[in-house]
């Protein structure tokens, strides 16, 4: 399974927690956004960040050179993989988050202690994703492969502009119709900066330990290096943000987030129909 496919694949899982608006034209993301956006005006472009995963999914295939037969059974090798994935336990973990979140008093010890059985729940899936690897490295001829590492090489430029406005679509959903103070909207762009480069940071470690398995098909090393970038996150910065708001602001965050995931759902649902 190519790195797109499992980034589409991880996409409706590793974003849930977040949420996207889409639909309103903005300048493209850069470092020069202004560090105190109010959050009404934190719109996302008209294209959104899967829209883009799809572009450059199709664009990746053109370069390796797959033939239809080939992405077909990518596209099963997926949903073989995804069918791995324990969804109704992240749902059930994302639903007790949401409950703590929005509850009148925010118990936010109890808050921790669930990301931390989160991101843990994460971290295992790293043995699935190196099968993945594997079974799409053994799908493909040596000229694809050496396609594949010249694709691996240009995936980090490509592809982080594109997760970051991903994450900002999310981030921008989240504020709507929000109302923070000045300090909570510090804290917002703050933890939106340490996302960014946590996202960044494990981006670049899946990259360069997929393109180390082309090299020395080392299976057993390749899942020790994703469940290893899989530790890098925000997540417990998200919760210290969230203990910042009070309860009215909480509860609209996670109203936001629960409307944010039936939409990135069937979002992902069109997207893998065209895997």
């Amino acid at each position: 399974m190519t790195r797109v496919a499992r980034l589409a694949l991880l996409a409706s899982c590793l974003l849930a927690p977040q949420v996207s608006g889409c639909g309103k034209t903005a300048p493209p993301l850069s470092e020069s956004r202004p560090p105190l956006q109010a959050p009404e005006r934190m719109t996302v472009e008209a294209s959104s960040g899967l829209d883009e995963l799809k572009a450059y999914k199709q664009e990746a295939h053109r370069a390796m050179g797959l033939s239809d037969a080939q992405k077909a059974q990518l596209r099963e090798a997926m949903l073989k993989r995804l069918k791995a994935f324990d969804l109704e336990g992240i749902k059930a973990d994302y639903a007790q988050l949401g409950t703590l979140v929005a509850a009148p008093t925010f118990d936010a010890d109890a808050a921790r202690a669930l990301v931390t059985k989160m991101e843990g729940r994460w971290r295992d899936l790293a043995p699935t994703l190196a099968d993945a690897v594997a079974e799409g490295h053994a799908m493909l001829s040596d000229e694809q492969r050496k396609k594949a590492i010249e694709v691996l090489g240009q995936s980090q430029a490509r592809l982080a502009p594109i997760m970051r406005k991903l994450r900002f679509e999310g981030f921008a959903a989240i504020a709507k119709d929000v109302t923070l103070t000045s300090e909570q909207n510090t804290g917002l762009h703050a933890l939106m900066k340490k996302d960014r480069e946590a996202d960044d940071a494990r981006l670049a470690a899946m990259i360069q330990a997929e393109t180390k398995y082309y090299q020395d098909q080392d299976k057993q090393a390749l899942a020790a290096s994703f469940a290893e970038a899989m530790k890098v996150h925000a997540g417990q910065e998200a919760i210290a943000w969230a203990a910042t708001l009070d309860p009215q602001q909480r509860q609209k965050v996670v109203e936001n987030s629960k409307q944010y995931a039936a939409r990135l759902l069937q979002a992902m649902g069109e997207m893998m129909k065209a895997l």
